[in-house]
């Protein structure tokens, strides 16, 4: 294990006081994990040969890599995980709107076919009742509504994939997910910490 001096910890800013100190330059190699993912960060850092010596004590902060960036990160993975949010909510109300008009338009085919129904009865019972012609719209008005029926499910189909699922089982919305605790993760691990004691 090597050991960091904790006067590497809050030093921004003090540039002629760091000038005057003897450093020792040390390449570090920090592999970062625990979640599957194995990221290898190398970095130089400088830290008091004095400093070095020092016993650790198990959680001790050893070095901090500059944050800024890695709170950047954090803050556009958060952004962009509440825009996908807020697409799978828009596209939930599309849903929502598609299952209106395929309603409407069960609906209209309903009547249709009852008027169709009704008026080839009536042209059975008694051909002089009612006109062929009569007849014929009736039965392209049910035909057309038998159509717009089944264009109202594509749409909701349509919709419902565009959608991507519900939020578990968007894909989209799990990728940006794991993009923030990622992020998340590489935020905290700006902190290095004694593992153990010495």
């Amino acid at each position: 294990s090597q050991h960091f001096g904790a006067r590497l910890h809050g030093q921004q800013g003090f540039a002629p006081e760091m000038d005057a100190t003897e450093w020792l330059s040390v390449k570090v190699t920090h592999s970062l994990g625990g979640n599957g993912f194995t990221t290898r960060v190398e970095f130089e850092t400088k830290t008091e040969a004095v400093e070095a010596e020092r016993e650790e004590e198990a959680g001790d902060l050893l070095f901090e890599i500059d944050p800024e960036q890695y709170q950047i990160a954090v803050d556009r993975a958060r952004a962009d995980l509440e825009s996908m949010r807020r697409q799978v909510g828009a596209s939930t109300a599309g849903i929502d709107s598609a299952l209106a008009s395929l309603r409407a338009y069960q609906a209209n085919e309903l009547k249709a076919r009852q008027d169709r129904d009704r008026l080839e009865r009536l042209y059975r019972e008694d051909a002089g009742t009612i006109s062929l012609r009569r007849l014929e719209v009736s039965r392209a008005t049910h035909e057309q509504a038998v159509s717009q029926v089944a264009a109202a499910h594509a749409e909701v189909q349509r919709a419902r994939e565009q959608q991507g699922g519900n939020e578990d089982e968007n894909a989209q919305l799990r990728s940006a997910a794991t993009a923030l605790s990622k992020a998340e993760l590489d935020l905290a691990n700006t902190r290095v910490r004694a593992r153990s004691a010495g």
